[in-house]
């Protein structure tokens, strides 16, 4: 699974199957549990009194982080930005001025 599909999969995913655990009457067996999709699910505590506690991960912090993978795949297709072209080009023409100065008779 890439980045992209967790991430994808945390905004957009169910979260039912945590939901039946949450509200079950009994503790579901090892195979239930393992039958479950709770990817979403980032924590369980369970209570004194036998309850639980799940916590889920943030699903706007999940759609954050695929636009800025969005971002990066889009800057990454149009060429490297304005700033850091004309760095290049700065860089290239000094290292150029400083070869020829090299070899310039003295």
């Amino acid at each position: 699974m890439t980045a992209r599909e967790g991430y994808r999969r945390l905004a957009f995913g169910s979260c039912a199957d945590a939901f039946k655990l949450l509200f079950r009457e009994e503790p579901p067996t090892q195979r239930e549990i393992e039958e479950m999709d709770l990817f979403c699910v980032s924590a369980v505590k369970q209570s004194k009194a036998g309850g639980l506690e799940l916590s889920f991960f943030n699903r706007f912090e999940a759609l954050d982080r695929l636009a800025e993978l969005e971002r990066m795949e889009e800057a990454d297709r149009d060429g490297p930005p304005p700033f850091y072209s004309a760095l290049v080009m700065g860089a290239q023409a000094i290292a150029g001025k400083e070869e020829a100065e090299d070899h310039a008779p003295s």
